[in-house]
C-alpha cells in the first residue's frame, strides 16, 4: 500500500513539472513571437525579386531574363543602398495608389538619399508605391543561380 502512495505521489510531481514545462514553453514562444512582430523593417532578399524585364512604359515582360524586379513596396519607408563599385545598376519604377504605372527614374548606381539629394525630383508627387528593378551592367541574361549575386548589390529595405 505504502508503494502504491509513493508511485501515485511520482505521478503527480511529473505530471505537475510537464505542466510547468509546458506553460513556460508556450509563454516563451509567445514573447518571441511578439517580438518578431515588433520587428519594423523588411529587408528584401533574393526571393523577394522576380526575374523578368520592364519596358519603358511600365509593363513587365516575364520572358526576358535581363532583370530582377521587386513587389510593390511603399515610397515613403524606403531606404536603398548599394555597395562599393557594383556590378549592377537599379531603376525605381514609380506607381500611383491604384498601382498604375506613373514613371521611372534613370538607372541609379548610388544611394536612393544620394541620388534624391542630385535630384529633388526623382520620386514624382503622387507616388504611392515603387518597385526597384535591379539590371546587371555586363551580362544580359540572369540565371536562378545569380539572383542572389545581384540582389545583394543593392540592399533594400522598408520601413512599415
Amino acid at each position: 500500500m505504502a508503494n502504491y502512495k509513493n508511485e501515485r505521489k511520482s505521478v503527480k510531481i511529473r505530471n505537475t513539472i510537464i505542466a510547468v514545462l509546458s506553460i513556460i514553453s508556450v509563454l516563451a514562444v509567445g514573447a518571441l513571437g511578439f517580438m518578431i512582430a515588433r520587428d519594423d523593417t523588411n529587408e528584401l532578399s533574393w526571393a523577394n525579386y522576380t526575374i523578368c524585364a520592364v519596358e519603358e512604359d511600365g509593363k513587365i515582360d516575364k520572358d526576358t531574363s535581363t532583370s530582377l524586379l521587386s513587389g510593390f513596396l511603399n515610397v515613403e519607408h524606403l531606404e536603398i543602398s548599394v555597395i562599393e563599385n557594383p556590378s549592377v545598376t537599379y531603376t525605381l519604377h514609380f506607381y500611383d495608389v491604384d498601382e498604375k504605372w506613373l514613371s521611372e527614374s534613370s538607372a541609379l548606381s548610388v544611394d536612393l538619399e544620394t541620388a534624391i539629394e542630385g535630384n529633388a525630383d526623382l520620386i514624382p508627387e503622387d507616388a504611392k508605391f515603387v518597385r526597384v528593378e535591379i539590371t546587371p551592367t555586363d551580362d544580359n541574361y540572369i540565371s536562378l543561380f545569380e539572383i542572389s549575386e545581384y540582389s545583394s548589390q543593392v540592399k533594400v529595405v522598408e520601413y512599415r
